[in-house]
């Protein structure tokens, strides 16, 4: 399965502490599997739930501000392949 696997591009965006800290956030990874896009987001957020609405806020952060580079070292977003929105 993993030799089928193309164009795999990871991200880390903090969602912390002044949006930085290295406490909270989460890791994006886009890939290619048979000729198929992916996307996942991975994510440690605020505990509790009284903290649904930042849990959520800081999910949408971190799909917004995820960044892949392609071979060429150009930065990408979640969308860089369709003028599509990500559903969050």
């Amino acid at each position: 399965l993993i030799s089928s696997v193309t164009g795999l591009r990871v991200s880390e965006v903090g969602t912390g502490f002044l949006s930085m800290g290295g406490n909270k956030g989460g890791c994006a990874a886009r890939f290619d599997l048979f000729g198929f896009k992916f996307a996942a987001v991975a994510c440690h957020l605020a505990a509790h739930e009284k903290n649904v609405d930042r849990r959520n806020q800081d999910f949408r952060e971190v799909v917004r501000r995820a960044v892949f580079e392609d071979e060429s070292g150009t930065p990408n977003g979640f969308n860089s392949d369709t003028s599509e929105q990500p559903s969050v």
